[in-house]
């Protein structure tokens, strides 16, 4: 029809144009271009130059030493391309090879889809090897499991079936259903384990996440890393929000976000902070810097080095300084302050100041606030509201309402000091009371009453005797039912006043 040094060398086969073109099969056709060759049954090269059709049906539309050597392979164009297994499609670009059933490369450099219905877009040096295998673009790229994918970037491998990777670089999702959206070096290798993107992040146990982030881990069922940097979730269920250095490690842990926090009992939060540390199931420290927490249930809501030791069942710290809940003790609760302690007190409660102490077996015991104040062991009941230096001692049911170094002491039970200075119920002294003053005392007298003043005294067995006030009153000995209403240096002997 045209052109020159043209064959067609078959029945029903067409050399169009162009030169040095050959068609030698069957209804092969070459409509022009140079030294192309149309070798297959129904083979078409529509031009270009060195291109070759050779398989049964097979199309190369143009382009240059481009091959389509098998049944219905088409080569589109481009340079160096080939098509060689039943069905397969190259469109274009350079050295692009489709070397499966039914695979695919659109184009780019140095693409290779080998893996039936299997599909390169573009890009360069991508690598689709497995059936249903997809990668849109980049560079270096590989999906090498059934139904892989990547998206684009540059050396991402998605090898596990199903995975997919998105885009970023150097990403490795090698286990089923296994997703990277982007970033770098980041690796998903848990079955349904995620990595958002960031960098250098590793999910790696079954339906993990990290969001995003920078050398993030989350290595149990179902652990998640919202962001952040070198942050571990290691425990089963279990999340760390964000923040750095954070770890939970233990069941349902949770660290929402600070530094060096560590989650790793049961169930335990902590929101925040600085290098905090729980290890009680369903502990809870909200945040601040150095607490502690080891007990069930236990509380720590801020503050500085504050802790809630074992056995301490549902115990709180609400936050201050260096207050200490100590083992084995339940229901406890520190409000704040500092260097406040309970060592081994159910029940017991120190609303602030510092210094404060409710020791053991004291059971029930509140010390409101102030500096230094004690109930001591065996005191079940007891209460200090405030002030400095006061104690209840083996005594139950005792208060103090404030004051200074004012005592309770031995077996004085429901006895009360309502404030002042130096003023002492002791010596099985029950239901008595001072209601203030300095250097009062009440030994051994029970329901017996001095109102205030200086330097009263009721003695041993004056049961329901009464100074009013005044300085240096006594009532003697064995002086039951006696009064004194005021005034100076009384004393009462024998219901008689000298």
């Amino acid at each position: 029809m045209g052109g020159f040094t043209n064959k067609a060398q078959a029945n029903y086969a067409i050399s169009a144009g162009g030169s040095t073109n050959t068609a030698n099969a069957l209804y092969s056709t070459v409509s022009g271009g140079s030294s192309n060759i149309a070798s297959g049954t129904n083979a078409t090269v529509s031009g270009g130059g060195s291109n070759t059709a050779s398989g049964a049906n097979a199309v190369v539309g143009g382009g240059n030493t481009n091959t389509a050597t098998a049944t219905y392979t088409t080569v589109s164009g481009g340079n160096a391309n080939t098509a060689n297994t039943t069905q397969a499609t190259v469109g274009g670009g350079y050295n692009n090879k489709a070397q499966a059933s039914a695979a695919t490369v659109g184009g780019g450099n140095s693409n290779i889809a080998s893996g039936t219905n299997s599909t390169v877009g573009g890009g360069i040096s991508n690598l689709a090897s497995q059936p249903n295998t997809t990668i849109s673009g980049g560079n270096d790229n590989t999906a090498s499991a059934s139904l892989s994918t990547v998206g684009g970037g540059g050396t991402n491998t998605a090898s596990g079936s199903s995975s997919t990777i998105g885009g970023g670089g150097s990403n490795l999702a090698n286990n089923t259903y296994t997703t990277i959206a982007g970033g770098y070096n980041n690796q998903a290798s848990g079955q349904y384990s995620t990595v958002g993107g960031g960098n250098t992040n590793h999910a790696t146990a079954t339906g993990t996440t990290v969001a995003g982030g920078n050398s993030n881990t989350a290595s149990a069922v179902n652990a998640t890393v919202g962001g952040g940097v070198t942050n571990i979730a290691s425990g089963v269920n279990s999340t760390v929000a964000g923040g750095s250095s954070n770890t939970a490690s233990e069941t349902n842990a949770y660290v929402g976000g600070g530094i060096t926090n560590l989650s790793q009992g049961l169930s335990g939060t902590i929101g925040g902070g600085d290098n905090n540390a729980n290890s009680g199931q369903y502990g809870t420290i909200g945040g601040g810097k150095d607490n502690t927490q080891s007990s069930t249930a236990g509380t720590i809501g801020g503050g500085m080095t504050n802790a809630v030791r074992s056995n301490s069942t549902a115990s709180t710290i609400g936050g201050g300084r260096e207050n200490a809940v100590g083992d084995n003790s339940l229901y406890s609760t520190i409000a704040g302050g500092y260097l406040n302690t309970i060592p081994n007190t159910d029940s017991a409660s120190i609303g602030g100041g510092s210094k404060n102490t409710i020791h053991d077996d004291a059971d029930g015991s509140t010390i409101a606030g102030g500096v230094t104040n004690t109930i001591n062991n065996n005191s079940l009941l007891s209460s200090i509201g405030g002030g400095w230096q006061n104690t209840v001692t083996n005594t139950d049911s005792a208060t103090i309402g404030g004051g200074s170094v004012n005592s309770v002491l031995n077996e004085s039970d429901a006895s009360t000091i309502g404030g002042g200075s130096d003023n002492m119920i002791i010596n099985a002294a029950t239901l008595s009371t001072i209601g203030g003053g300095r250097l009062n005392m009440i030994n051994n007298s029970d329901s017996s009453t001095i109102g205030g003043g200086s330097n009263n005294t009721v003695l041993n067995d004056a049961d329901a005797s009464t100074i009013g006030g005044g300085s240096d009153n006594t009532i003697q000995t064995n002086s039951l039912v006696s009064t004194i209403g005021g005034g100076a240096v009384l004393i009462m002997l024998s219901k008689q006043i000298h």
